[in-house]
Formats: C-alpha cells, sequence, structure tokens
C-alpha cells in the first residue's frame, strides 16, 4: 500500500487530529505572519536600514523576538496593529472579502465528527466561522487554558498560540502569544496533552511551518517514542521549511 492510500485510510478510520498552520488561511484571502511581520518592520524599524537589509532581518529572526524587541522598547502594543488584518470585523470595514475555505471546513466537520479537537497556531477566526457555517457549537481555549476533557460535547478549537479575538469576539492585542517571554515559556500541561494525544491519534500538520520553537521541539521528540503514532504531514512546497521539519520527525 502507497502513502496516499495509507493515509486515505487513517482518514477514514477517524485515526487523524489536526495542527494546523497560518498556511491554511492563504486559500481565504489572509496575509502570510511572514507579511504582516515584514509590514510591521517597514514601520518600526529606522529608515536608516534599507528594504533589502529589512526583508532579510524578517527571513532570519524568529518573529517573537522581533516583537518582543519592538514592545519592550516602545512599552506599547501598536506593533500588534498590523495583526488586525485578521480580525473579521476590521476586514469588513474595509470591504475584504475573507471566508472560511474548504481546508477549514473540512478539518472542522472531521474533528466533530470523530470527537477529536483541533490544535492551531493561527490567530485568525476562520475555525470559529467555519464553525458558525455547519452549525457546530465549539470552544476555543487559549494557552492560559486548561487542555480539552475527553468526553467533551462540544467541538474544542485549541488556539495555543492565542487569539485575535478576546472570549466577547472582540480585538485583543492581550490574547496573542507574541512575545517570546511568553512563548519560551514551558506550556507543559499543552505539551503533555500533545504527547497523549499522539500515543492515540495520528497527528496531521497542514499549513505548518514548524518554526515555532515551544512545540514542535517537544513533537520532534515525542515522535522518535515507540508509544507515538506516526506523523502526517500535508505541504504543498518541496524544500521549504516544513518540508525539513517533516524529515526530522519521520512523518509521511
Amino acid at each position: 500500500m502507497d502513502d496516499t492510500n495509507l493515509v486515505a485510510d487513517r482518514f477514514v478510520a477517524g485515526d487523524v487530529f489536526f495542527f494546523a498552520g497560518s498556511g491554511i488561511s492563504y486559500a481565504s484571502n489572509l496575509p502570510s505572519a511572514y507579511a504582516v511581520l515584514e509590514h510591521t518592520a517597514n514601520v518600526f524599524l529606522p529608515i536608516s536600514i534599507n528594504n533589502k537589509e529589512k526583508k532579510d532581518i524578517c527571513a532570519r529572526i524568529q518573529p517573537e523576538v522581533f516583537y518582543e524587541s519592538i514592545i519592550g522598547m516602545t512599552q506599547t502594543y501598536e506593533c500588534l496593529d498590523l495583526w488586525r488584518s485578521l480580525y473579521k470585523f476590521e476586514q469588513e470595514k474595509h470591504g475584504l472579502l475573507c471566508s472560511p475555505n474548504f481546508a477549514h471546513l473540512f478539518i472542522v466537520e472531521y474533528s466533530k465528527k470523530n470527537n477529536l479537537p483541533i490544535i492551531t497556531t493561527n490567530f485568525d477566526s476562520m475555525f470559529e466561522q467555519a464553525c458558525d457555517f455547519l452549525d457546530i457549537k465549539y470552544d476555543i481555549l487559549l494557552p492560559t487554558d486548561s487542555p480539552p476533557v475527553a468526553d467533551s460535547t462540544v467541538l474544542s478549537i485549541c488556539k495555543v498560540h492565542g487569539s485575535i479575538g478576546n472570549m466577547k469576539g472582540e480585538y485583543s492585542p492581550d490574547t496573542l502569544w507574541t512575545t517570546m517571554t511568553q512563548i519560551t515559556k514551558v506550556n507543559t500541561k499543552w505539551i503533555k496533552y500533545l504527547n497523549a494525544l499522539m500515543a492515540k491519534k495520528h497527528l496531521c500538520f497542514v499549513g505548518y511551518s514548524g518554526r515555532d520553537i515551544d512545540f514542535f521541539p517537544y513533537i520532534a521528540d515525542f515522535s522518535k517514542k515507540n508509544e507515538v503514532k506516526n506523523i502526517i504531514w500535508i505541504n504543498r512546497f518541496n524544500g521549504d521549511y516544513s518540508d525539513i521539519a517533516s524529515k526530522v520527525c519521520g512523518a509521511t
């Protein structure tokens, strides 16, 4: 049996849970994290730094390091304002059409049907909007929350890096898990939860780069344990960072 058929059988059996990155939202007309970082750099870095240097900085730097530095220097959250582009009501105010795509709808429907959580590093509300469209009840769980319980009757959307909006759906930079001081803290309860889940189901990465420093290093370590099921990685671009990361954890 080839890899495609093997993965298909795992999906049909409900034996897969999803870990989604920002790549799945490109088709929803949302900017990439890199694009937001690049625009922020153009605003906040000194004009003495030319555009090529700014691009090089954005390509090399961990985004959380950048934002932590800017927040530390300015003592405000102003550098996070461009993340408003992910906020539904901000999009509507500017006449932008951003809506859940097939990936969001499929992952929501599949996860609810198989009583599985969705893990995502995304700040946007595409999964929430997909649930509203499909009339599926859900809970949003943030990094400071406890992981979902196994017998939950609603779909758990676990936004492990935070969310663009607070629990009232209002834009709030306080809910973004973007600064290095936050993201370098070992979030033990969520790491343990992922490890336990990986022992029961196949983890499927989709639209995910593997560049974060608070989850992927632990996931890569878990992948080498005998009791953990094989990882599946859906990636459109051979040779990019996620392609390299997929090989680190021996993903199909």
